[in-house]
């Protein structure tokens, strides 16, 4: 313990290398708490501002890196971060970093956000804000840090993911260079509002009080102007309600400044969905008579309580382009879930005693899915070679992940349903589908299979799920038809090579339901020229409710940039219209 500042700033200036080095992960725990005011907010806003929140978490990341490097340090980048509650002004915030794992000279730095409620001041309760992943280096001359061994299963499951998460970082520039090519589909414009693009620009001048303690200007400051000239942006997109900070994209810092130096900041719209924008930021620093230097660029994502945002107006290339990098961000935030987030397991253990009620549930579970008709925000409507439309939308559900994918087929659902069913056959018309390998038949309706993904490269493990598969309303024309999956824990009960099973989906699965052709032609959802013989018609709905362990394989798909989930029902779609003779 350290009674005077005298002692902390020896403690600071020790050589660690000398004294052996390695350190606990514990030895590293800073915390930092905070009572939320007023000027930690915006006029009419009654939210912490996240400008406010990121400085604290940068400050506290810092405290800790510097705790471990004993000298003073820098931010070189910030994971993106997601948050999932708003502190309200009032509210106490209690901030804690962590050093995760150190390398050769950069360390990552690991910062929780809770907000605590002390109404029963005994039992204090706390809820989550967000977790960020911040990089540290030492300020020149560099050293190699000493390590930091874990000690308890949450730091050694840190200590691991944190390799992960660095691969993601080192990857990042590569992958975007994939929104070059933009989406794999061609997107068909619902009709709603436009508006053109919005863009600001802001000048602001270092001075000491932005200054950290070596005198150059501090990260913390020069995000939170990112973010205040963000939400400037994203007040003028939507003046119905106040925009709420969602998420921020991943930050490297790529040059420094310092005091006296100019800090110019542009912004602009990149992309609209439903309820959500993405507003980019660029930030460029200069002295007098030295031209512009590029420090950083910023991409923040903001939420509005509306039912539809105008769509943006894209008249050029640059603002295409921006587009396109905007989708690709959101897919890459979906993949690194699996890496930013503990993974809950959601699996059912299977036991042949409750066959029926496992069973049972399986389809219940599915079609209540299905049921849930509010909070989706629509992401994107897919136009199919033969014209047909594929609506897309996603929402948050208990905390994970939900996407909806929906077409209609001049065929009777039962006809659809007897193709979809056929789960040994999936292979021939999914591309998404490598192998399925039954396990056990528990009725005609009811089977467990191991279930194999076609690999994908950005991914670092293939993808293997252990399903009970239940099939419900066969033969029955005029009836709901489903096939529903869900994963199953591997336990003694399952004789297969369980080690392979790396994934899990809480519910999956499709709907078929029949629907009347005049309606569904009327609206454009249906080809009503289709040379069939079968005047009925059905609507099928493709619904997967993930897991963390899941979120990266449809990533792409859930920001309206990818092709898994909408190609498995462009491709079901294809088939039966193409070897309709084939199958019957």
């Amino acid at each position: 313990k350290l009674s005077n500042y005298n002692e902390y700033k020896s403690y600071l200036s020790r050589d660690m290398t000398e004294e052996g080095g390695d350190r606990n992960v514990q030895d590293t725990v800073v915390t930092m708490t905070k009572l939320v005011q007023h000027e930690h907010s915006y006029p009419g806003y009654a939210y912490l501002s996240g400008g406010s929140l990121l400085k604290w978490m940068d400050t506290i990341a810092c405290l800790s890196a510097e705790m471990l490097a004993g000298r003073p340090c820098v931010t070189a980048s910030v994971d993106d971060l997601q948050l999932k509650s708003f502190p309200k002004i009032g509210d106490v915030v209690q901030l804690e970093a962590r050093v995760n794992r150190t390398y050769n000279t950069s360390m990552e730095v690991g910062v929780t956000v809770e907000t605590v409620m002390y109404s029963v001041p005994t039992k204090p309760s706390n809820t989550h804000v967000c977790k960020a992943f911040f990089t540290f280096v030492e300020t020149p001359p560099k050293r190699k840090l000493p390590k930091v061994i874990p000690r308890t299963e949450a730091e050694e499951e840190e200590y691991n993911l944190a390799v992960e998460r660095r691969k993601y970082r080192l990857n990042y520039e590569g992958k975007m260079k994939l929104a070059e090519t933009g989406p794999a589909y061609k997107e068909k414009q619902k009709p709603q509002p436009t508006v053109a693009p919005i863009s600001l620009t802001s000048t602001e001048l270092v001075l000491p009080p932005h200054a950290n303690h070596h005198r150059t200007t501090f990260g913390g400051q020069i995000m939170q102007w990112i973010e205040q000239l963000s939400y400037i942006i994203a007040c003028k997109m939507c003046t119905v309600n106040k925009p709420k900070l969602l998420a921020v994209d991943e930050i490297h810092f790529k040059d420094s400044s310092g005091v006296g130096q100019r800090i110019i900041l542009k912004g602009s719209v990149n992309y609209v969905w439903s309820k959500t924008i993405e507003v980019g930021v660029r930030v460029e620093a200069y002295e007098l008579g030295q031209p512009l230097r590029h420090c950083n660029s910023a991409f923040l994502t903001y939420g509005y309580e509306v039912d539809q945002l105008p769509r943006l107006i894209i008249s050029t290339d640059v603002e295409q382009r921006r587009s396109y990098k905007a989708l690709l961000r959101r897919a890459i935030h979906y993949e690194r879930s699996s890496v930013r987030d503990h993974c809950r397991r959601y699996g059912t253990v299977w036991d042949p005693v409750m066959a029926a009620t496992i069973c049972a549930e399986n389809t219940s579970n599915l079609l209540e899915l299905f049921k849930v008709d509010t909070n989706w925000e629509y992401v994107t409507t897919i136009v199919t070679e033969s014209g047909h439309d594929i609506n897309v939308v996603t929402r948050d559900i208990d905390g994970t992940m939900c996407f909806r994918a929906g077409t209609t087929l001049p065929f009777a659902a039962s006809y659809v349903h007897g193709i979809v069913c056929n789960i040994q056959q999936r292979h021939i018309w999914d591309p998404n589908c490598v192998q399925i390998k039954i396990l056990e038949t528990i009725d005609e309706n009811n089977t467990i299979l191991s279930y194999s993904l076609r690999p994908r490269p950005e991914l670092r493990k293939d993808m293997r799920l252990l399903l009970l598969c239940s099939s419900n309303g066969a033969g029955d024309e005029k009836t709901t038809h489903s096939v529903a999956y869900t994963s199953l824990l591997p336990n003694s009960n399952i004789q297969e090579d369980t080690g392979a099973i790396t994934a899990e989906v809480r519910c999956s699965g499709f709907i078929i339901q029949p629907v009347d052709k005049t309606i569904d032609a009327s609206a454009n959802t249906v080809d009503a020229n289709a040379n069939t013989e079968n005047d009925e018609y059905c609507r099928v709905t493709y619904l997967i409710h993930t897991a963390e362990s899941f979120v990266p394989y449809i990533a792409r798909d859930i920001a309206g940039f990818g092709v898994v989930g909408v190609e498995t029902v462009k491709c079901l779609h294809h088939y039966i219209l193409h070897h309709s003779e084939t199958v019957k």
